[in-house]
């Protein structure tokens, strides 16, 4: 199997996410329509599913389900090869290989990693689109206070983003498809959860519902769950 080097770990990267929602442990999951990966962070906060297509690969080879323990290594171990790598799974051994140069990581049984719950079935209220530099730009804004909480409010043909703390930021985005009336507020999670993401994306959400996030590209589709702070 062999894939261009930045298409997996920019995808390996998304599905991670970081921070406290890092996934870390998670069975990668080829079949016949690509390589799957799906997880809830360890605090329950975030949950995410990810996609790359089987087309992504300029070779490809259903090997079945990986148990990896630390993603976040496997990564960085991947990063360390050339353009193109290929890879190959033997008993519990993945090998990882490209330009003459080769390295075996030790996988896990399937059975020894936690057990999906599956992703959470809600109906949402409002769906928007907007590009992920634009609320990677919000993001950058609330870290500017060293506490904060970032809200997402609906209103009609429009969404606002604002943090609390010393620098209170506001930050509007026309969306014309809004009904208006729905108030999310977020922590950390949020921030932890997205950060890695790089391209448009489709946002869903509700009163008291999880925010979904859907990345969409030619290669992939990411979809991110994070959990509101509850009360007022």
């Amino acid at each position: 199997m062999k894939i261009k080097k930045t298409i997996l770990t920019d995808f390996l990267n998304k599905v991670n996410m970081t921070g406290a929602e890092k996934l870390n442990e998670c069975l990668l999951k080829f079949s016949d329509k690509g390589l799957e990966v799906a997880g809830n962070s360890a605090n329950t906060t975030a949950r995410v599913d990810g996609w790359l297509k089987k087309s992504a690969f300029k070779e490809y080879e259903n090997i079945g389900n990986i148990g990896i323990t630390d993603l976040e290594m496997l990564v960085k171990i991947i990063k360390r090869f050339g353009d193109y790598v290929t890879l190959s799974l033997s008993s519990n051994l993945l090998s990882i290989s490209s330009e003459g140069k080769s390295v075996e990581v030790e996988v896990t049984d399937e059975k020894y990693i936690k057990e999906d719950t599956g992703a959470p079935k809600v109906e949402f209220d409002e769906t928007f689109e907007m590009g992920m530099a634009k609320l990677k730009d919000i993001f950058e804004d609330a870290a500017l206070n060293k506490d904060c909480e970032i809200y997402i409010e609906t209103k009609e043909k429009g969404v606002m983003f604002y943090n609390t703390g010393k620098y209170k930021f506001k930050t509007t985005h026309e969306a014309v498809s809004v009904i208006g009336g729905h108030t999310l507020r977020f922590g950390e999670p949020l921030i932890n959860a997205a950060k890695n993401l790089t391209n448009n994306l489709q946002l869903n959400m509700g009163n008291n519902t999880p925010l979904k996030i859907i990345e969409t590209t030619d290669e992939s589709v990411i979809t991110i769950f994070v959990a509101p702070r509850a009360g007022e």
